[in-house]
């Protein structure tokens, strides 16, 4: 239903923000940005902020956007009530976060320290947090994300 209508999208360079919201409406038969009305030929739009996207569609400008989960809640957290006026459409896959590195030449013992910190560390319940909390990462995590990447060039 969303061919020859708006999609706001955030940062052309994000996968949260364009690439895996892209291949989910690729996957709806829905081509971005060739069956998208948009304001400059063959480009998406881009607003460069969730809250921009949200503010967007709220306001009729886009009939739908890609946003965080959080972010039509966080964008209307003094009115509540506009929350209630936008559904989610579509969820994309599981998007991990970047990862926190460190150096090859940091001592084991300082990453360990490091790494059970922030495995130790629980969510926030501020409205504009959308952090879940941080898990041990490996290569493994991001192959489906590589995949996808390289289905999306």
């Amino acid at each position: 239903d969303l061919k020859g209508k708006r999609v706001a999208f955030v940062d052309p360079g994000s996968a949260s923000w364009f690439v895996f919201p892209r291949l989910l409406l690729q996957a709806a038969g829905v081509r971005v940005p060739a069956d998208l009305r948009t304001e400059s030929v063959n480009t998406p739009d881009f607003l460069h902020g969730h809250d921009s996207v949200v503010r967007a569609v709220y306001l009729k400008k886009f009939e739908a956007g890609a946003v965080y989960d959080a972010a039509v809640d966080a964008t209307f957290a003094r009115e509540p009530e506009k929350s209630k006026e936008l559904m989610v459409l579509a969820r994309t896959a599981r998007i991990f976060n970047e990862p926190i590195v460190v150096r090859q030449s940091t001592p084991p013992e300082l990453r360990a320290r490091l790494q059970s910190a922030l495995l130790a560390l629980k969510p926030s319940t501020h409205p504009d947090a959308h952090l879940t909390g941080f898990g041990a990462a490996s290569e493994e995590n991001y192959k489906e994300l590589e995949a996808m990447l390289a289905r999306a060039q």
